[in-house]
């Protein structure tokens, strides 16, 4: 899994485009033009050893949907 942390305007249309999913916002309050994108505090990410638990996590459960739906990049 690769980690982008970037200015939202930089990214935007590329999430509501589908080609770019928000795990987390870094805010302390969601944003209102990404309603569905929890705050970090929110998956309780305020450390590092709590979000590397989390991407180790994100990366096997979309690890196997990727290898199962033969998923493979241009």
């Amino acid at each position: 899994m690769q980690i982008y942390c970037p200015g939202i305007s930089s990214v935007l249309q590329l999430i509501q485009g589908g080609s770019l999913k928000a795990v987390a916002v870094t805010m302390p309050k969601r944003i209102p033009f990404l309603p569905d994108a929890p705050t970090a505090g929110e998956q309780d990410l305020g450390g590092p050893a709590e979000f590397g638990r989390f991407l180790a996590a994100e990366s096997s459960k979309w690890g196997a949907v990727v290898k199962k739906a033969k998923i493979k990049v241009d």
